[in-house]
């Protein structure tokens, strides 16, 4: 799993960890993705993410191109959950992952895709596959048809964002809400949605990625936005409050936002809700608008 946070190497000075708010004794790897990985050199030549997302080459192990793979993946709610060579290939991070035959993202590769319109858009709806993917049993078919308008980093986003039982409500605000279309009892519904994130806690690890991924690639308003979703689900509704998943949430998930001003906003609201305070549906949707209106 993860690994606490001693020395890096180049160390990080005491000074740079206080005038950013950040604990000296965070896990390694987020402490290594705050800092933009300082102990890890580049290789121009390893380009398998960049050729992967401009549908060029396949993932391995499945040998399956970036469509192929989320039309697969699309409403497929078992590979979702028990497949675990598909993550590291529709997130990449600068980081190995469990799946060996996925390579580490490369800094030239995040400025390729940044810059490429379809690549970005495969992207986000991978994002929105996971969160889908915790929807209702549809017929694959129709799924594939309802979203072959959505764009492709978009596209691993939206997957995701509907496995966990969200939907995005928009991507220049990086607003979400509750996937409600289908009802529960229902395996679609957000509330069945939620008690597999809950009980499947590999998917915990899924998140962390998917947060880092957000942030390399310039989509800096996910990241807060999704954690800010998640806590006023918690203190307005009690969703998501297992204890192992809000451990995850208070050590892990809060400290991947690179931006310092967001993380801080972040982990002083999640802060005060483990105090007994509140954070509300409405508070949420003022703050993820005015932010996107600042920026």
């Amino acid at each position: 799993m993860h690994r606490l946070f001693r020395a890096a190497s180049p160390p990080i000075d005491s000074s740079a960890l206080a005038a950013r708010k950040i604990p000296s004794n965070l896990p390694s790897d987020i402490m290594a993705f705050l800092f933009h990985y300082p102990s890890r050199s580049s290789d121009r030549s390893a380009s398998a993410n960049l050729a992967f997302y401009q549908n060029r080459a396949a993932a391995h192990p499945r040998r399956l191109k970036v469509n192929e793979l989320q039309d697969e993946l699309r409403g497929n709610w078992g590979e979702l959950e028990g497949r675990h060579d598909f993550i590291q290939w529709l997130f990449p991070i600068r980081e190995q992952g469990v799946n060996s035959m996925a390579q580490p993202l490369e800094l030239h590769e995040i400025e390729a895709i940044k810059t490429d319109p379809t690549a970005m858009e495969r992207l986000m709806e991978s994002y929105v596959l996971l969160s889908i993917s915790n929807l209702a049993h549809r017929p694959r078919s129709s799924c594939i048809a309802a979203n072959k308008r959505l764009p492709h980093f978009s596209n691993s986003y939206r997957i995701m964002l509907a496995f966990y039982g969200m939907r995005l409500v928009s991507e220049t605000t990086g607003e979400l809400t509750r996937e409600e279309s289908t009802p529960a009892p229902d395996s679609a519904s957000f509330v069945r949605r939620y008690a597999n994130l809950e009980r499947n806690m590999h998917n915990f690890l899924r998140i962390t990625r998917i947060l880092k991924c957000m942030d390399e690639f310039g989509l800096a308003r996910h990241p807060p936005s999704f954690l800010l979703f998640i806590l006023a689900e918690q203190s307005t509704h009690g969703h998501l409050t297992s204890p192992a998943l809000v451990r995850s949430m208070d050590n892990y998930w809060r400290w991947c936002v690179r931006d310092d001003k967001d993380r801080q906003f972040v982990v002083q609201k999640v802060d005060e809700v483990r105090r007994g305070g509140t954070w509300t549906e409405n508070e949420y949707v003022r703050w993820v608008r005015k932010r996107a209106e600042e920026t």
